[in-house]
């Protein structure tokens, strides 16, 4: 919009050369937008998904590639990771709910995003439940969770009602179950707590119920797997082949 500030401008614009002469000209990178979402460049960057209507920005051969530098060249000069838009989003919340590329979330967190900030409206959430509500679509949640998020923390609705990313991914799990089914392996190694959700009765966390918790259930998985192969590797001691199991499959989540 032509009120914005310049780098805001240079960032809907995709103009990578426009912003790095801004960069090196000293611009307020963490100038806000006027537009109804009041974003900066970093916010706009990480929320932007439609090059033009229809084409997905990361399907764009040079809008795609212009986003991902734009936001490293931003981070690298110190553009803040903190910076709310009007919905009380950070940049990292934003990324993570559009789903964009690992290695943009792996560089907002890089950058000192914090793991376990929250929105401010209208509900109370974190990037964790941001990728709760997607699955693990481009596996943030193991992500998020090695940078620190809390595994249990309440996503607050406006109405008072508090849900865990596990029971977000369990709520939504029918929408498309192989989707959310990938996360909840991740938070229950986490320690996420199993909640009980009245006809949701969904396989696999019952077999975790049934086991005792994730922890036994991973170890059963493990020797379960590692007797299947003992007598096909005579050749190897008996007591590596757990090892080699913890390396070549998702021991536990299946």
């Amino acid at each position: 919009m032509a009120n914005d500030p310049p780098v805001v401008q240079a960032a809907r614009s995709f103009d990578v050369e426009g912003l790095r002469n801004l960069i090196a000209a000293g611009a307020d990178l963490d100038a806000r937008s006027d537009g109804f979402l009041s974003q900066s460049a970093l916010s706009f960057l990480c929320d932007a998904q439609l090059a033009e209507i229809g084409v997905m920005v990361d399907d764009d051969p040079v809008k795609g590639p212009a986003r991902a530098t734009m936001i490293k060249m931003l981070l690298d000069a110190g553009a803040s990771t903190t910076v709310l838009d009007r919905h009380g989003d950070t940049p990292l919340i934003t990324a993570v709910t559009n789903g964009l590329h690992p290695h943009i979330v792996a560089a907002l967190i890089a950058a000192g995003a914090d793991v376990n900030a929250t929105t401010t409206q209208p509900c109370q959430e974190t990037a964790l439940h941001a990728a709760a509500f997607h699955g693990d679509r481009n596996g943030h949640i193991p992500m998020l969770l090695a940078a620190g998020a809390t595994v249990d923390a309440p996503f607050r609705f406006k109405s008072g009602e508090e849900k865990t990313p596990l029971e977000l991914c369990l709520w939504y799990d029918t929408y498309d179950p192989k989707l959310w089914r990938r996360a909840y392996p991740h938070l229950l190694r986490a320690g996420a707590r199993i909640p009980h959700i009245r006809g949701k009765e969904i396989p696999y966390i019952q077999k975790v119920l049934e086991a005792g918790g994730f922890v036994p259930y991973e170890r059963a998985h493990r020797a379960s797997l590692a007797a299947m192969f003992v007598p096909k590797f005579p050749q190897l001691p008996e007591d590596i082949i757990p090892r080699i199991v913890e390396f070549w499959g998702h021991i536990g989540f299946y």
